[in-house]
């Protein structure tokens, strides 16, 4: 699972409110890192904030 948010806050609780759930989550802050992630990991699963630069 991929989280995307350029706000540390938000991307930081998603992530442990996922990973508490046993979840295995990379994280990005920016639409550049998230697409080198995806190419990377290949995510089953990607949760992006839609209002963020470059998205």
């Amino acid at each position: 699972m991929l989280v995307v948010d350029d706000n540390a806050d938000v991307r930081e609780l998603i992530t442990a409110v996922l990973e508490a759930a046993e979840a295995d989550v990379a994280t990005a802050e920016s639409a550049d890192r998230a697409l080198e992630a995806v190419r990377l990991r290949r995510p089953d699963v990607l949760l992006c904030d839609l209002h963020m630069p470059g998205v």
